[in-house]
């Protein structure tokens, strides 16, 4: 069928910044959980790399680049196999639209919110990119 790959850059979030603040941050695919990615922290400490100079340096600056990726063979985070749940299990061809959310579980383990960045914002030049190849 083909493959679809999610990415952006994100963070937990705290109140200012908190380098050692988890966050689980998931990811659903037509209301098919994908996957989870722990966020180390809500970081700072540093300027992001794309922030404009007016962003304060007390709050949260850059993120991880996450990449979400469905194939025929499972689902993955970051090139890390999550699951056996291949693209056919996410029904994209029963919808004239693709759905994705992401968040925070709220019975998640480290529920500490999360910080999306885009291209002038955090340490990568992107904004959220959705790419997809189909056979």
């Amino acid at each position: 069928m083909g493959k679809i790959s999610i990415s952006f850059e994100a963070c937990s979030e705290a109140p200012f910044y908190r380098n050692d603040w988890k966050s689980d941050i998931s990811l659903l695919l037509n209301d098919v959980e994908v996957g989870t990615f722990l966020s180390p922290g809500d970081f700072g400490g540093r300027a992001g790399k794309q922030n404009p100079k007016w962003w304060p340096s007390q709050l949260t600056q850059y993120g991880t680049l996450i990449n979400f990726e469905i194939t025929n063979h499972g689902s993955y985070i970051n090139n890390e196999k999550v699951s056996d749940i291949c693209i056919a299990d996410y029904a994209i061809m029963n919808n004239n639209y693709i759905s994705f959310k992401i968040g925070v579980k709220e019975n998640a383990e480290y529920v500490g919110g999360i910080n999306l960045f885009g291209s002038c914002f955090g340490d990568y030049d992107q904004d959220i990119c959705i790419d997809l190849e189909w056979n």
